[in-house]
C-alpha cells in the first residue's frame, strides 16, 4: 500500500532554497519497548533523493572502528520525494523474545527490516540500537563514505550509576550529558533518571535544517546534549512518524520568533485546540499540509489565551501560526 506523507508547508510566499536545507538528515528516533525501534529520514531539498547513495551505521557500544561493524551497516534503497520522509522499523521475531512492533508503528514504515537482534544471528543489526549507541547517516562521495548526519556521540558509550552497561544507560540533557564528568568519574545516581535516548521518542526540532556532520568528539563535559536539536516524547510514541515539520523552504528566520513562548493543547486534539502565548495574540492562522490557509481566528484584544473549534477540519497534521506584536510563533498540531 502506498503511503501519503505530510510535507513541510508553505506559510508565506516561496523563498529561495537555503543552502542549509540541501541534504538528507535524521528527523526522528524511536527507542521503544522491546524491539519497537524506528528511524525517520527527512528530505529538506526541492528535489527527490535517491537513497542508493546512502547508508545507516550503528556505532555499537562506543566503537569507532567500522571494520568491527560489518553487520551494523544498513545500505538504503528507494527514493524520498522533496519535503517527504522515509521510515524504517524493525519487523522481527527476536531469538527468545518473540517481540514485534506495535501495529501503529509498523503501518507507518516504508521499510520493515526483517532481522534478528541476536549478535550471533548474522543479521544486519543497525536498527537494534538501545540507547547507548550512536548512529550516523552516511553518503557515498566519489567512493568515500562521509557522515551527513550524526545522532549522539560516536566513540562514547554511556554507563549507568554503578559504572556498568547493564542496565543500559543513555545520553541525557543534564551536564555532563553522558556517564562521565571531567575527571572520568561517575555522577550521582539521580543523574540517571533523565535518560533521553533510552525508552524515548526524539523528534528533530523544526529549526534544525541540516544534519550534524562533525562528531562532537570524546569530551567528558558538554559533548552532546540531545535537547539542543531534539524534542523528547514518552516511550512508544509513534504519532509523529510519517510527518516532519521544519523551517526549510517554509518560513523565514524572522517569521518564527524563537523568543516567543507558545503552547497548543491538547495535542492530538479532537474538538478544540487551546492556544496559550507569552504575548498578546493578534491573530491565528491554521494551514493544512498542502500550504492552504484553512482557518483564521481573531481573538479579543489583550488576550494571551484563546481557543478554536476543530469540527470543520479533516483529521491530519496542521501548522498553527500565532501572531503577536513581537512576531509570530509556529506550532504543529494533529487533529483526530
Amino acid at each position: 500500500m502506498k503511503k501519503i506523507f505530510y510535507t513541510c508547508v508553505m506559510l508565506l510566499a516561496a523563498l529561495a532554497v537555503n543552502a542549509q536545507c540541501s541534504e538528507l538528515f535524521i528527523s526522528e528516533y524511536v527507542e521503544g519497548s522491546n524491539n519497537n525501534k524506528a528511524l525517520e529520514l527527512y528530505n529538506p531539498t526541492g528535489a527527490p533523493i535517491d537513497l542508493s547513495a546512502y547508508r545507516l551505521v550503528r556505532w555499537s557500544n562506543g566503537t569507532t572502528d567500522l571494520t568491527q561493524l560489518t553487520n551494523e551497516i544498513l545500505p538504503l534503497t528507494g527514493t524520498i520525494a522533496s519535503k517527504d520522509v522515509f521510515v524504517i522499523v524493525i519487523n522481527t521475531t527476536d531469538v527468545g523474545t518473540d517481540t514485534v512492533p506495535f501495529a501503529d508503528l509498523a503501518v507507518k514504515a516504508d521499510v520493515q527490516l526483517c532481522t534478528s537482534c541476536d549478535p550471533n544471528s548474522g543479521s544486519i543489526r543497525t536498527m537494534c540500537f538501545n540507547g547507548d549507541d550512536a548512529i550516523s547517516l552516511q553518503k557515498n562521495n566519489n567512493g568515500t563514505w562521509v557522515n551527513v548526519d550524526i545522532f549522539a556521540l560516536i566513540g562514547e558509550r554511556p554507563t549507568n550509576g554503578t559504572g556498568g552497561t547493564s542496565p543500559v544507560a543513555g545520553w541525557t540533557n543534564i551536564p555532563p550529558y553522558s556517564s562521565r564528568d571531567v575527571n572520568g568519574t561517575i555522577p550521582s545516581n539521580v543523574y540517571f533518571l533523565y535518560y533521553w535516548t533510552v525508552n524515548q521518542t526524539l523528534v528533530r526540532k523544526p529549526a534544525v535544517v541540516n544534519g550534524v556532520i562533525t562528531n562532537p568528539g570524546i569530551a567528558y563535559t558538554g559533548a552532546w546534549n540531545p535537547a539542543t536539536q531534539w524534542d523528547s516524547l514518552p516511550e512508544n510514541t509513534f504519532t509523529e512518524l510519517g510527518a516532519h515539520v521544519c523551517d526549510c523552504n517554509t518560513i523565514g528566520v524572522n517569521e518564527n520568533n524563537q523568543n516567543l513562548t507558545a503552547t497548543v493543547y491538547p495535542n492530538p486534539a479532537t474538538n478544540v485546540v487551546n492556544v496559550r502565548m507569552s504575548e498578546d495574540i493578534k491573530g491565528i492562522s491554521v494551514f493544512n499540509v498542502s500550504g492552504q490557509l484553512v482557518m483564521t481566528i481573531a481573538p479579543e484584544k489583550g488576550v494571551k489565551v484563546t481557543k478554536f473549534d476543530t469540527h470543520g477540519l479533516n483529521s491530519g497534521l496542521y501548522l498553527v501560526r500565532i501572531e503577536t506584536a513581537k512576531g509570530a510563533a509556529i506550532k504543529k498540531v494533529t487533529i483526530n
